[in-house]
């Protein structure tokens, strides 16, 4: 009989490599707004400014009466989470980026019984076991993603040989 085979099985070098460029002291005090959460995001996203989804134009409004942005060119709006797995989520990034240093942390561990389960994620975020489950499946296979997805390059602040291969090979 065949063994069920973990995301640790089969990547734990990708793990390790996350980690590792986790930030030295915990996500959650690293990254301890929700303002610089949604800054980090931004910059990981749009490295070279903001740009719209739709058009591809820089020329960026910001609309004062709630958090969208939108394009001058197409009068698309955006936030800074649309188009990612963050979307119409009602858990604030600095949720998102805890539950995925959680991830990690138990995919680095060798014991089994540390691997995130939803009933973890319910307990610390205080949520519904279907957000929960939906949160940690979101979260893998995002950190699973070569440099450990969007999430993971917004939370691993220690750039990894990996890392910097990946944003090499993006700036061309």
């Amino acid at each position: 009989m065949d063994r069920p085979v973990y995301d640790a099985d089969v990547s734990s070098n990708h793990w390790m490599d996350l980690s590792k460029a986790l930030p030295s002291i915990a996500v959650d005090k690293h990254f301890h707004t929700e303002g610089k959460c949604i800054r980090r995001l931004k910059s990981v996203r749009w490295p070279k400014g903001l740009t719209c989804s739709a058009c591809g134009s820089s020329n960026i409004g910001k609309i004062k009466t709630r958090k969208p942005y939108q394009c001058r060119e197409c009068r698309h709006q955006f936030s800074v989470t649309s188009g990612t797995i963050c979307h119409r989520s009602h858990l604030d990034l600095q949720q998102w980026f805890i539950a995925a240093e959680m991830i990690i942390s138990a995919n680095v561990s060798s014991r089994r019984i540390e691997l995130q389960t939803s009933e973890r994620l319910k307990q610390r975020f205080e949520i519904t076991y279907k957000v929960a489950f939906d949160l940690r499946k979101k979260l893998r296979t995002d950190l699973i993603l070569p440099s450990g997805g969007l999430i993971g390059r917004c939370i691993c602040v220690k750039q990894s040989a990996e890392t910097q291969e990946h944003v090499a090979l993006h700036k061309s």
